[in-house]
């Protein structure tokens, strides 16, 4: 069954300030869920409508949920995104913001020995003055009963006056690499002549595929190996050299014989428990809808 890689959109009424000043305020929150059908499916899933009602139910009036984009998670290009119709927040029209969120961390307990437990911090933006006025949660606010409501459901699948078990038994999940992944030693690491983004990697455990993923570790010099990369050009069939790239940062100077290498072998499960952490301040990240390609600063 294939996993999708499920994003939303949120969207405000508010402008930004700074960094894409007169831009519409807005974020995403990100689940991952595997279903039995295709791409069209997963965009209007049952999971998917739920999140939404129970999202809106505490969202201020000035937001709204614009968009949902489903990516399939091994087959990233194919992607397809709806307009959610009607996702304008159902909470009271008080002040709101987006830069003091609540701190959520979901769990996923080991699935096979050997391995450990998984954490995914989760961040609710979007909150009422009601919730966190003086950035001080109210837990007798009528929002946090909602907030927990939404929590729950994310945690356990549970919906509040649905019978058990939940008619919609798909559970969102969190993404994580198993503790259990085998790390080979690196035989050999040398940097491209006129190319000090990219490396060239030989390891017993490599696979020829382009676009695959790896995880290089314990590697103390050059700095900034220590990373996940992406398998740029593979070498000839039957032999255990690829080229990685490409990094952000120049890599400079001679290998020093240390660091492991895996394959990246993500894997996919419901959460088993859930704890509020807090409130945390945490700016938005660039604002939606702008051309792809290389950017000139935003203003």
């Amino acid at each position: 069954m294939p996993t999708y890689k499920m994003t939303f959109f949120f969207e405000g009424f508010q402008t930004t300030k700074g960094v894409g000043g007169g831009s519409a305020v807005g974020w995403t929150e990100t689940w991952y869920l595997t279903t039995t059908g295709g791409i069209d499916d997963a965009l209007f899933d049952p999971a998917v409508t739920t999140y939404i009602d129970q999202r809106r139910s505490f969202l201020p009036d000035q937001y709204f949920v614009a968009w949902v984009r489903a990516s399939q998670t091994d087959k990233t290009r194919n992607t397809k995104v709806r307009e959610v119709r009607g996702g304008i927040g159902q909470g009271p029209g008080a002040a709101a913001q987006v830069t003091c969120a609540v701190l959520a961390d979901f769990t996923a307990l080991p699935l096979q020995a050997g391995d450990h437990a998984h954490h995914r911090r989760f961040l609710i933006r979007g909150l009422s003055s009601n919730v966190i006025d003086g950035n001080v949660i109210h837990p007798n606010a009528v929002e946090w009963r909602r907030i927990e409501l939404f929590l729950d459901y994310l945690a356990t699948g549970r919906i509040e006056g649905a019978p058990n078990p939940v008619p919609n038994p798909n559970r969102w999940q969190i993404r994580f690499l198993p503790g259990t992944v085998p790390f080979s030693g690196i035989t050999l690491l040398k940097l491209e002549p006129g190319a000090p983004n990219y490396i060239t990697v030989t390891a017993p455990n490599i696979t020829q595929e382009e676009g695959t993923q790896w995880i290089i570790k314990g590697v103390r010099h050059p700095y900034y190996c220590n990373r996940t990369w992406t398998t740029i050009r593979p070498s000839l069939t039957g032999t255990t050299t690829i080229q990685l790239g490409r990094s952000r940062r120049v890599i400079s100077g001679d290998w020093d014989f240390s660091g492991q290498i895996a394959k990246v072998a993500y894997e996919y499960a419901a959460p088993s428990q859930m704890i509020v952490i807090g409130l945390r301040e945490r700016d938005t990240g660039r604002p939606s809808r702008l051309t792809r390609g290389r950017r000139n600063p935003v203003v």
